[in-house]
């Protein structure tokens, strides 16, 4: 019979800090897909975009990078074990996909069913 926790408080704490880190990762693989979905539905004409969305793609590449780079270089720096420098390295493109997502989604909206027909009546000969 077990009256006493065998799991120690820094142990305790170093777990729930992981598994947040875990969920914080797949929070950024669930945006990251649905940017995507709402980027190749835009470029498809199926949703609007913003006009620059295809130069905002490539732009906000490299500060994050490098950001992502900082972070774990700092994290390895630190000694931290190699999940902890992975997660810092992590960070900048979570909030980033995150930041994406939310301004996609409150700009894009789907083009009315009508205007790929006025496209192509215009285009007919």
């Amino acid at each position: 019979m077990r009256t006493k926790d065998t799991i120690s408080e820094p142990a305790r704490a170093a777990a729930i800090a992981t598994a947040g880190n875990w969920l914080g990762f797949l929070q950024m693989i669930s945006d990251t897909q649905s940017v995507m979905t709402m980027r190749l539905l835009g470029f498809g004409g199926v949703r609007r975009l913003p006009a620059d969305e295809h130069q905002e793609m490539l732009h906000e590449k490299p500060p994050i990078i490098a950001e992502s780079l900082l972070a774990g270089a700092m994290s390895a720096t630190w000694l931290q074990p190699p999940t902890q420098v992975w997660f810092a390295m992590m960070r900048p493109f979570a909030r980033a996909v995150q930041n994406n997502r939310e301004r996609l989604s409150a700009h894009s909206a789907p083009v009315p069913a009508d205007a790929a027909l006025h496209r192509t009546e215009r285009n007919a000969p």
